[in-house]
């Protein structure tokens, strides 16, 4: 089971580096929502540093700073991919931790399956800005590439 749950994690971060992938191909790390926000660049940084945090909280031997994300490389996308890649690395060390643990997490009062819901989710509502943020900018992303992040088969 514990494997089955590390499986989907790595599959979440799948899905977010294709679309940090389509995002970079499409040169548009920097497009902003009209009405002000974070750029498609800071939303993968955000993705990226929120997974530290948690492991900073959890775990802390050191290695969440390693993958921490500065503000002003949230539009350099060598910095992004390696960084991104390094942070999702964190999330089975803190499984790992809570399995041995009786599935308890600090913070999440149902344990382990309640802060992995809400990781999946927190990433997924970015991933979402980032696209709306791109289409309504006039930024499409193509339809093939849209629907592969929904294909949980894949991988």
């Amino acid at each position: 089971m514990k494997e089955k749950l590390i499986a989907a994690w790595e599959h979440n971060v799948k899905t977010g580096l294709m679309l940090l992938d389509d995002v970079c191909e499409l040169q548009a790390l920097h497009i902003k929502p009209a009405g002000g926000g974070r750029s498609a660049g800071a939303q993968f940084t955000h993705i990226s540093n929120v997974r530290g945090m948690w492991h900073k909280a959890l775990i802390d031997n050191g290695r969440s700073d390693a993958a921490r994300i500065d503000k002003e490389n949230s539009e350099n996308p060598e910095i992004l991919k390696i960084r991104f890649q390094e942070s999702a690395l964190l999330i089975p060390e803190i499984i790992e931790s809570s399995w041995e643990n009786d599935f308890k997490v600090a913070g999440f009062k149902h344990g382990l399956f309640s802060f992995m819901t809400y990781l999946v989710s927190h990433e997924a509502h970015h991933r979402g800005q980032i696209i709306f943020t791109l289409k309504a900018s006039g930024i499409r992303i193509e339809k093939d590439k849209l629907f592969a992040l929904w294909d949980w088969n894949k991988f």
